[in-house]
């Protein structure tokens, strides 16, 4: 029995399905991905239908698992049921106590523009803050971890014009440009997102943890669709900043190289067709490596064109964020699980039968 009561947890989005999963997630050989490619937490749920440790086993490891009961301790379908939504539970009450939510596509306020992202659309998301922002038009403002002067002052500037518009900024926590976005957004008292490459309970890199807590405190958001205490790869990187650049109504990069990680971020919002905006100080010359994304701007001198694109993404926001969007991305590159084997790519989107009807624990 948790701390918290069920009905209590399920106010804030860890309902049964949600709860299985988590404790899933906790056995040894399952991962993230082994839960992406179940694709929602309710097919998680229907592993818990056969009452069979071995279908069990089967099925979760048929997805991309390397479950071994033996390996866990656990030698019969109770003490498997039993571990489950211990573990789930153990889980779901520290993010409650955290006054963390957590939406899925079948929760009534998921945001629709998540549809955009199709069969790369996440599993669940951990919220913490301002939920509300995440239907409010937004910008995401993204670059180098390590930035030239120039970099800062480009950075700056794109914050103060999206503080002018009153536009929530969106970036990702990291050291560099991330974090001179949040910070600066906090300066111009505007809201800001930061879309993690780690847990929700680990803020990454750890030093920018009392800027996280700041964020929140300010009317931000922190998001996370990764388990609560997971440590991020290169992958992980990569895989988030599909969701900075599908929150986003445009992408401003600020200072970034080709061959950077911002890139996968602009080539998100290309898929999306989200408008990308690159900048560089006007008079002096651009490095040879400095990234170009579609629209391309020195400032300040061409702030009337950087600021009517900015303006128009907003506004064409505005007038189809009512429509149902048609998804545009497929999965193709998705971060590795360290338990598991490289997924095959036929069963990416495959869900195992299951017999009857859902069942709770």
């Amino acid at each position: 029995m948790g701390s918290y009561p069920l009905q209590d947890l399920e106010q804030q989005g860890f309902t049964p399905s949600v709860i299985a999963a988590l404790g899933v997630a906790s056995l040894p050989g399952i991962g993230w991905v082994t839960l992406q490619h179940l694709c929602s937490p309710g097919n998680v749920l229907k592993l818990f239908e056969s009452e069979s440790l071995s279908e069990f086993t089967s099925s979760i490891n048929g997805v991309g698992g390397k479950f071994a009961p033996g390996n866990a301790g656990i030698d019969n379908w109770q003490m498997l049921r039993e571990r489950v939504w211990h573990q789930g539970r153990v889980l779901a009450d520290q993010l409650f106590s955290a006054n963390v939510h957590c939406l899925t596509s079948s929760s009534p306020d998921y945001p629709r523009r998540f549809s955009d992202l199709g069969s790369r659309e996440p599993f669940w998301l951990f919220l913490r803050g301002s939920r509300d922002l995440l239907n409010t038009p937004s910008v995401a403002v993204v670059g180098t971890r390590s930035p030239t002067w120039a970099g800062e002052f480009l950075t700056h500037y794109s914050v103060a014009l999206l503080a002018e518009l009153g536009v929530p900024v969106v970036s990702g926590l990291a050291k560099g440009i991330d974090s001179v976005a949040h910070e600066w957004a906090l300066k111009m008292q505007i809201p800001t997102i930061s879309v993690l490459s780690s847990g929700l309970l680990s803020p990454y890199p750890a030093r920018n943890a009392n800027l996280a807590d700041r964020i929140v405190a300010a009317g931000g958001l922190l998001v996370s669709e990764y388990l609560p205490q997971q440590q991020p790869n290169a992958e992980m990187f990569v895989w988030r900043n599909r969701l900075q650049a599908c929150i986003a109504t445009c992408v401003i990069a600020t200072e970034w190289k080709r061959s950077s990680g911002t890139a996968h971020t602009l080539r998100f919002a290309d898929e999306l067709n989200r408008p990308t905006l690159s900048t560089h100080v006007s008079a002096l010359p651009r490095l040879p490596d400095a990234g170009l994304a579609r629209n391309h701007f020195e400032l300040p001198r061409e702030q009337e064109a950087f600021r009517a694109v900015v303006d128009g993404a907003l506004k064409s926001f505005a007038k189809s964020d009512n429509k149902k969007a048609v998804p545009v991305c497929q999965r193709t590159d998705e971060p590795r699980d360290e338990n598991a084997e490289p997924a095959d790519e036929n069963k990416v989107s495959s869900t195992p039968r299951f017999k009857g009807q859902d069942q709770l624990f």
